[in-house]
């Protein structure tokens, strides 16, 4: 797609710098151009795999997580996903077809419906909570006002609201991402409150979890029935 403007919108978009005479074009050619839709949402899946570096090494007993993203600004990628599923194109994110990260169980007071499966669309919703399984067999409550996005299988970023993760052995190395910061589960069960003011919470319900605020120099270990508060490089 050498000097095709296309790539210039898709990047515009992506930044959530795109005017409205770019976005209509951009839907255009979504709508028209079957290669160039498949090649748009492949752009969407590498920039949310460079948001998430969070990485952990379950081989070591003093594992902590490492070199966590700066928070991003929220982009306007639910908008577009609505015009492809009217397309009959949402085999991304919510509804996609292809390997998905996570399933949704339940579903009260909110617009997910029980079976859909999750990859990397982001979430919003102002009232009720949904119950996810994950590939890997966690079980993760989100409780509204919340905004989640799964990076992975095994990685939940979250925006705002409260998670609760259910981290049997299988799903061992389970991540939740805050602004502030980030948690790898050891196998437990484990809350996560982000609120829309203030810093992050973890709390550990029973076993273990290593945290480690974003640009702290270690991480720390909790277990059952203690809490910390993530504060950026502490």
């Amino acid at each position: 797609m050498k000097n095709d403007p296309r790539t210039e919108w898709m990047e515009a978009y992506i930044q959530g710098n795109a005017s409205r005479e770019v976005t209509d074009r951009l839907e255009t050619a979504l709508r028209e151009d079957p290669e160039f839709r498949a090649l748009f949402l492949e752009y969407l899946n590498v920039d949310g795999a460079l948001a998430a570096q969070a990485a952990y090494d379950p081989a070591k007993e003093d594992a902590v997580i490492r070199d966590f993203p700066a928070p991003r600004r929220q982009k306007p990628w639910m908008a577009l996903a609505a015009g492809l599923a009217v397309m009959g194109l949402a085999w991304w994110g919510v509804g996609s077809t292809r390997a998905a990260y996570a399933t949704v169980c339940g579903s009260v007071g909110t617009p997910l419906q029980p079976g859909a499966a999750v990859r990397t669309a982001p979430m919003r919703f102002e009232k009720g909570a949904v119950e996810f399984l994950t590939a890997k067999g966690a079980r993760v409550v989100v409780e509204a006002p919340a905004e989640v996005r799964f990076e992975s299988a095994d990685c939940l970023r979250v925006f705002r609201g409260k998670v609760a993760a259910d981290v049997p052995p299988a799903a061992r190395g389970f991540t939740a991402l805050t602004p502030e910061g980030g948690a790898v589960d050891l196998g437990t069960r484990f809350g996560v409150d982000v609120p829309i003011k203030g810093n992050a919470e973890i709390h550990v319900f029973e076993g273990e979890v290593i945290t480690q605020a974003k640009g702290a120099p270690a991480g720390h270990s909790l277990r059952t029935g203690e809490a910390t508060t993530l504060k950026s490089g502490q």
